[in-house]
């Protein structure tokens, strides 16, 4: 093979971004690259870099969600890591994404007339409950209080209205108490 002669290269991500260069090589020695050739390339990278940066935001590495020590879902603190990386995975993809949000009602309450180990104990339960109807790719979390999420990939609006309608049946089926 003929050794490279000439090349005309560009960085290809910002500054701010891992080091990358883009370039076009030529083996040809009476290859000289124009002013064309350069408003060409600087096009290209134009084109490439915004899906480029995205692809590898997505290969960053996740953070490690903490689990709520209470219901051993995952915590507030990871929840909008995790969403923010599901949304943007989603529309990467073009695939829905569903968030279900359940609140109970009346927690403070709850806690002064029961006291706090009674409801704990109730969250807790109900922590397992919506764990054991969420599909295992599903994201639970415990907001804090008495809020849960669930993160659901590649779902409709539907599948977070099923989803809660079998939650909301599965306590008037076994009631938790009074």
């Amino acid at each position: 093979e003929q050794p490279v002669r000439s090349g005309l290269v560009m960085p290809l991500l910002g500054e701010d971004e891992a080091q990358s260069l883009l370039g076009v090589l030529t083996r040809d020695r009476d290859r000289r690259f124009s002013e064309e050739d350069v408003d060409g390339l600087e096009a290209l990278v134009e084109t490439a870099r915004p899906p480029i940066s995205r692809a590898l935001d997505l290969r960053e590495p996740d953070v490690v969600p903490e689990l709520d020590m209470l219901t051993n879902l995952l915590d507030r603190q990871s929840f909008p890591t995790v969403l923010e990386r599901e949304i943007l995975r989603a529309r990467l993809a073009h695939h829905p994404l569903t968030v279900l949000v359940v609140d109970v009602d009346r927690l403070t309450w709850l806690n002064a007339r029961v006291g706090f180990l009674a409801t704990d104990g109730l969250l807790l339960e109900l922590a397992k409950r919506l764990h054991a109807l969420a599909h295992r790719l599903d994201f639970a979390f415990r907001l804090g209080g008495g809020r849960f999420a669930v993160v659901r990939r590649g779902s409709e609006g539907s599948d977070a209205e099923a989803l809660f309608e079998a939650f909301r049946e599965e306590l008037e089926s076994r009631p938790l108490g009074e």
